[in-house]
């Protein structure tokens, strides 16, 4: 008995004081695979440990770890600032809204829960082993095992979100759109088949789809798709969650649509190091798309705070498209980099496909088209003096010379990306977007409630987008005060002088 209250007490000052200094882990037993590489990663350098006890283990709002933070043998919930990794060992990590974590947030032997009002560096979760711990002196040393209950849990029929109702979003073609669906697992390779079906508020519509994944080794993954949704090439702009909130309550949707029948496959290599997340995938589609509403002239739509009747709003018109069937082969690659305190994501995505139209009354609108189209994606940050950091968005699409289909086009313009033009007002098969965010936390003055700081950016923004040929571009610039999660800013175009006043979420994509 009085050994059992000694070790309690153990784990007590574990936890209560800043024992990271003191409190070592020992892999006696590392392990295969890239989990167990980013933990012997992670114990290179410095680090704070969290003794096993029951509960989980919170990092409180107003706390901060100035390094990696590794929890033993329990769960993790973080609502504070961490600037370093965040490792659970045996438990789940929970990111709760207006959380940091500047570098991984890893979870072996359980789930990672984010939230989308976070920030976190890449996201890892090893659920198919873990690590037997034992306290010895002042360490604890970690032996690795297989996770056999994971592998037989697989085997079971899941319920994704809560008893299948998932996370919903909202836009202008939608409403609301309403996701439910099931799991089926197999534990031969990893096998998972995700039916789902979304009911459209606008549309009164019920979108049928269903995909399969599979997994044959640890680095290589299979997955096909098929199902019927509503489409966008400009999600990269805003979140779905951030883009629901802007449409909700100010009109604001900075999203154009189509509709389509789509099928898809693809074969996915997988490698994870200590410093990085790399994918690269070959695969197929095919689909059949539509023009989708709203549609000029258009006299009503869904229920939003402000804007439901405004032509530039809830009522703003989707750019028709060339309705009809592409089919194409599809390549691509994307990394996640944390060197340091450098944090980098990137994506590149190649599409060659071959384009065939809808006729009317018998006669064919277009004849069938070739065409290329590259995209890219990335984000670099990294702080610079104190709490202040830099931060880089970049988006780019380039597609080869002709008649490309207008449901490839891709659009800029207006709160999202250059303030004082339109909303999405330029668009085309060729686009290129630059953002630069430099932010500065005023950690003097704090928002009572949510307990965080003004924060103030200046920002440059420089983009354009057209068909057929290298747009010209446009700039922006202007000062964003932002507390929490909603901002306000002042944009200008030193060349027209054109500026506008905006307001909205302050979420990074």
């Amino acid at each position: 008995m009085i050994r059992r209250i000694a070790l309690c007490v153990l784990f007590l000052a574990f936890t209560t004081f800043d024992a990271g200094a003191q409190t070592k882990i020992v892999l006696r037993e590392k392990g295969p695979g890239p989990g167990p590489e980013i933990l012997a990663g992670a114990l290179a350098r410095p680090y704070f440990v969290v003794a096993p006890l029951s509960g989980d283990y919170l990092v409180r709002k107003d706390s901060t770890y100035s390094q990696t933070l590794i929890v033993v043998g329990r769960g993790a919930i973080v609502e504070g600032t961490v600037h370093g990794d965040v490792i659970v060992i045996d438990g789940d990590l929970t990111i709760h809204p207006g959380a940091q974590v500047d570098g991984r947030a890893v979870a072996i032997g359980g789930g990672v829960y984010e939230s989308a009002l976070a920030k976190t560096g890449p996201v890892s979760a090893f659920r198919d082993f873990s690590y037997n711990v034992a306290a010895t002196g002042d360490s604890f040393s970690l032996s690795y095992h297989a996770n056999d209950d994971y592998t037989e849990g697989l085997k079971t029929l899941q319920l994704p979100g809560i008893q299948g109702l998932m996370i919903w979003s909202y836009d202008r073609t939608n409403g609301v759109s309403i996701p439910v669906g099931i799991d089926v697992n197999a534990s031969p390779m990893k096998f998972q088949l995700t039916p789902r079906a979304t009911y459209r508020s606008q549309l009164g519509r019920i979108d049928p789809w269903i995909g399969a994944t599979a997994n044959p080794s640890s680095n290589i993954g299979l997955s096909a798709s098929f199902g019927r949704s509503t489409f966008s090439n400009d999600s990269w702009i805003r979140s779905d969650l951030v883009n629901s909130l802007h449409t909700i309550s100010l009109g604001n949707d900075s999203r154009n649509y189509f509709r389509g029948t789509r099928g898809e496959a693809r074969l996915t290599w997988f490698a994870d190091s200590t410093v990085s997340i790399l994918s690269a995938y070959l695969g197929a589609r095919g689909e059949h798309d539509l023009s989708a509403r709203p549609d000029t002239g258009a006299t009503g739509g869904p229920w939003a705070f402000r804007g439901r009747r405004g032509i530039d709003d809830i009522l703003r018109p989707n750019p028709q498209i060339d309705n009809g069937r592409i089919g194409s082969v599809i390549a691509g690659g994307a990394g996640d980099w944390l060197i340091e305190t450098v944090h980098a994501r990137a994506s590149l995505d190649l599409e060659i496909g071959r384009a065939s139209f809808d006729s009317i009354a018998g006669l064919v609108r277009a004849g069938d088209r070739n065409f290329g189209q590259l995209t890219f994606d990335g984000t670099v940050d990294f702080p610079t003096f104190g709490t202040q950091s830099l931060r880089f968005d970049g988006h780019a699409v380039l597609t080869t010379r002709g008649r490309t289909p207008r449901q490839r086009f891709a659009y800029l313009g207006g709160s999202g990306t250059l303030l004082p033009l339109d909303l999405l007002a330029l668009g085309g098969d060729q686009l290129v977007f630059i953002d630069g965010r430099y932010n500065i936390p005023i950690e003097s003055v704090r928002i009572p409630v949510v307990n965080s700081p003004l924060v103030i950016t200046l920002r440059d923004a420089i983009g354009g987008a057209d068909v057929g040929r290298a747009p010209a571009m446009h700039q922006a610039i202007g000062l964003r005060l932002s507390a929490s999660f909603v901002y306000v800013e002042f944009m200008t175009d030193p060349a027209t002088r054109k500026h506008k006043f905006g307001a909205g979420i302050s979420l990074l994509r």
